[in-house]
């Protein structure tokens, strides 16, 4: 039997390994891949191998596997490597043998006192470091006290000593931490609230909580008096606080895009036409275009989200940060987008997400992933988009998703429009899994 344990970015495997006696038939013993593997990780083996040798403390006359042993502990680097024997059977003074490897790691092997029987327990002791304690939360700001002048005068501020790199990672890193030198003195910091965990925490809101101190008021009165009417009382209020909690549940279920799988025969699909769209960017990466041009605060300026801000990513500036950065802050956030498109790259942090596990609603178990991107990356990737809507123009009058203003209200209008009042048969399919 094998385990392995793993803690604080240590790894250790524990082996424990037992070779019963075959007098007619001894066999060899077969530990060359083992000892290869406690050679470079650290390793405890615990085993009894029935394995006789005078360099195994064994009293008893050496056979086949007592010779094999040793010659592998031989070949083991001996600075990884210590071994040691403990007495685990009295009567007749047979040993079990208690080895372990370590490297980069300190383990200390201990025999304890002897059981109510004839044999006796042994005791590993693992010095492990302690964990860290769990870091708090990072600061949030309070934006709703924000002193925004503030905010603005301290990024003029630190522009007017910046000098700035060539590195496109040091540029950014520099203007995330200047926006947040700006929110600490331009707004203060929320008062650190305590993590309620709720059961089912994935639809939690105002109305749950409602409904369910009405259903724990309405038992307490039932449990107060017991009477068939408080009774009935106590059941329609059930009834309709589950019927309710089932609707909440399909509301924030619908909110939720659907996480689907893509089919093989469509990942092989994909697989034959990936090389094809790569060259196809590549080529148009490096094709000039009246699109190559800087962009300006003006095309800043157009993107900038005016309404309720989204959760924000690891660098935990929000929209409401960026569209009050004011001149400093939207020239150097502009000279990160320019150097992005002359050199065809982004910053290293562009590329990460904060991804954050949240349980399905009929599967806990089963977590979906909710990715945070830098509110940053997605005002530059709305740039962008603006001239490439700008480039390739309107898309087609029947395709009815992607485009702002349309939705599948339209799409039932035109629907009715063309049959005008006659006689049609129409099929509207959903595609499982065919966009994800």
């Amino acid at each position: 039997m094998a385990i392995r344990i793993t803690l604080q970015n240590q790894r250790l495997d524990i082996y424990n390994l037992y070779r019963k006696i075959n007098r007619e038939s001894p066999g060899e013993l077969q530990l060359t891949q083992l000892f290869a593997h406690a050679t470079d990780t650290p390793t405890i083996i615990c085993r009894d191998f029935n394995a006789h040798h005078p360099l195994l403390s064994s009293p008893t006359i050496t056979n086949q596997a007592g010779e094999h042993e040793p010659t592998l502990w031989r070949n083991l680097r001996s600075r990884t490597a210590q071994h040691r024997a403990i007495h685990t059977y009295k009567r007749r003074q047979i040993r079990s043998n208690i080895c372990h490897n370590d490297n980069q790691a300190p383990y200390k092997m201990a025999s304890a006192s002897p059981l109510v029987s004839d044999h006796f327990a042994t005791m590993t002791e693992l010095e492990m470091q302690q964990l860290p304690p769990i870091p708090p939360p990072p600061p949030r700001w309070n934006q709703d006290l924000a002193n925004w002048v503030i905010f603005r005068l301290a990024l003029e501020e630190w522009a007017a000593q910046y000098t700035p790199p060539e590195d496109i990672d040091q540029l950014e890193k520099d203007l995330v931490d200047a926006i947040h030198n700006a929110a600490n003195k331009a707004m203060p910091i929320k008062t650190a609230q305590r993590n309620y965990s709720y059961k089912d925490s994935w639809y939690y809101c105002q109305e749950v909580r409602q409904l369910k101190t009405l259903l724990n008021r309405v038992t307490k009165i039932y449990r107060r008096r017991a009477t068939a009417e408080n009774r009935e009382l106590l059941q329609t209020v059930k009834n309709d606080v589950h019927q309710r909690l089932q609707e909440i549940r399909i509301e924030k279920w619908l909110e939720w895009t659907k996480s689907n799988n893509l089919s093989p025969e469509t990942r092989r699909r994909q697989d034959q036409l990936a090389p094809i769209r790569w060259e196809e960017v590549n080529e148009a990466c490096f094709t000039p275009d009246d699109t190559d041009t800087p962009y300006t605060v003006e095309e800043l300026r157009a993107v900038y989200k005016t309404g309720k801000d989204t959760a924000p990513g690891a660098d935990r500036i929000t929209y409401t940060m960026i569209s009050n950065m004011g001149p400093a802050g939207e020239n150097a956030f502009l000279r990160i987008m320019n150097k992005t498109h002359a050199e065809h790259t982004r910053p290293q942090t562009w590329r990460q997400q904060d991804t954050k596990p949240i349980p399905k609603p009929k599967d806990p178990d089963n977590l979906r992933p909710i990715a945070l991107v830098s509110c940053m990356e997605k005002t530059g990737e709305k740039m962008v988009l603006n001239r490439i809507t700008y480039k390739i123009g309107p898309l087609h009058k029947q395709l009815y998703a992607y485009q702002q203003g349309v939705g599948t209200t339209e799409c039932l209008t035109d629907v009715l429009s063309y049959i005008n009042q006659g006689k049609a048969v129409v099929v509207f399919i959903d595609f499982e899994k065919a966009l994800s």
